[in-house]
């Protein structure tokens, strides 16, 4: 089933800017020098923002919802078993990690939310700097997050500790 939703994931996320390019949606800015999606579209905008956003933090919310309940079921169920405690305990873990993302990714679109009501409020009025900035906020939130992803996760951490030292060996 993940590999569905993954396969399922890339599909959108490849297909939707295809389509936005195809019904011309984007606009190439020679200031920025960066395609950007044209305002008087907005309800591409609006239907882009609601694909590429809130369909994943959606089902991350359902599925870590999920985590918990049963996180908590099985911690009311708990009879002093430590194998029940120790899964509640990486259950628990994990849903820590995976806000800790949630977070990160939702910084990096702030900037891309208020220039999207900067310009629905006061069109053509935002600064052209804003625009690199946000492009700068989500380089700079991808970074974050990767380097989150490698310190949480001790087998990728393994693979590339080993990975160097048989380069310089």
């Amino acid at each position: 089933m993940h590999w569905f939703i993954i396969f399922l994931s890339w599909f959108i996320s490849c297909l939707l800017p295809l389509l936005l390019y195809l019904q011309g949606a984007l606009r190439y800015s020679s200031e920025t020098h960066m395609c950007f999606l044209e305002l008087s579209k907005q309800w591409a905008v609006l239907s882009y923002m609601i694909i590429a956003i809130g369909i994943p933090y959606f089902s991350i919310i359902f599925i870590y919802r999920n985590i918990i309940r049963h996180t908590r079921r099985i911690n009311t169920m708990i009879n002093a078993t430590s194998n029940l405690q120790i899964m509640s305990n990486r259950d628990l873990r994990v849903l820590k990690n995976i806000l800790i993302l949630i977070g990160i990714l939702g910084a990096a679109g702030l900037p891309s939310l208020i220039l999207f009501i900067w310009n629905l409020v006061t069109p053509g009025k935002a600064p052209v700097p804003f625009y690199l900035a946000c492009i700068l906020v989500i380089n700079i939130c991808t970074n974050i997050q990767i380097s989150f992803i490698f310190t949480m996760n001790k087998n990728m951490k393994i693979i590339f500790w080993n990975r160097v030292k048989s380069v310089f060996q």
